[in-house]
């Protein structure tokens, strides 16, 4: 797992801003690295919320920009964080915590884990994003 802080020449790119990297310094990063699942977290209160996307359908601003991302870097999994995202490494597999809810105060809450390539995600109708497996 890797982190990266906003600016990192040495790494082979600038933020755009001075405390994140922002959509273009993002896709510095991406393109910078060969891992297989990007997390995206620290999102501003700007990306909560809902877009329309097609005729009857809302889809997450999270999630929606998560799958521009992905259109763009379709061998990386790129997903959106929010409070409650569980990972563990279990061997060579991220592991993903599904069917659990987004509360920070239930540490303990049931759920299973799964490994990354196997979840989706949306966002409740209070903005937390929850995680489940697909079927």
């Amino acid at each position: 797992m890797l982190y990266w802080e906003a600016t990192n020449p040495e790494r082979g790119y600038e933020a755009y801003y001075p405390n994140h990297l922002g959509r273009l310094g993002l896709v510095q990063v991406i393109d910078n690295t060969q891992t297989a699942l990007i997390i995206v977290s620290e999102w501003g209160e700007e990306f909560s919320g809902f877009i329309k996307k097609g005729e009857d359908k809302k889809v997450s601003i999270r999630k929606r920009v998560c799958e521009i991302f992905q259109a763009s870097f379709p061998d990386r999994r790129i997903i959106a964080a929010d409070i409650g995202l569980s990972t563990k490494l279990s061997g060579d597999q991220v592991m993903i915590r599904v069917d659990a809810t987004a509360s920070p105060d239930d540490a303990n809450d049931s759920g299973h884990w799964s490994v990354f390539e196997d979840i989706d995600y949306s966002e409740d109708n209070e903005g937390r994003l929850t995680y489940r497996e697909i079927v």
